[in-house]
């Protein structure tokens, strides 16, 4: 999927923007930001400003790109190994305003915790999506 450069800059500033919800940016969050910039083909060069700006969250459109989205900060959120209070709360509350299935991001969140390296395979993470639709 192609995004547009400022879809692309809302995404990086949500991601930004969670990843230092608790007050410190991690080295493994920093490179995680720059490899989702890469794959968003967002210039380098223009990534660093970013870090200075603020700005509200806005969800994408589609109810899958919500759910990547959330996925998304889901990762950065893990990223550290640890899981600050702050960081729980806040993404949960985002999901709430992306419009997303309570439930479904509660178990996708869980599921990611039980596994060693924090990641869902693709159809997992479109299993748990669904069962919320039946």
């Amino acid at each position: 999927m192609m995004y547009t450069t400022e879809e692309a800059r809302t995404i990086l500033l949500e991601l930004i923007h969670f990843s230092t919800i608790d007050g410190q940016l991690h080295a493994r969050e920093k490179q995680f930001i720059e490899m989702i910039a890469l794959s968003l083909q967002f210039p380098a060069a223009n990534l660093l400003a970013l870090y200075h700006e603020e700005m509200p969250i806005i969800p994408a459109v589609s109810e899958f790109e919500r759910y990547q989205q959330f996925y998304r900060l889901a990762l950065i959120m893990f990223c550290d190994q640890r899981i600050h209070e702050r960081e729980w709360q806040f993404i949960q509350e985002v999901a709430l305003r992306m419009g997303l299935n309570l439930s479904a991001t509660k178990r996708i969140l869980h599921t990611m915790k039980r596994n060693p390296q924090t990641t869902i395979k693709p159809a997992v993470l479109m299993q748990l999506i669904q069962e919320q639709h039946n």
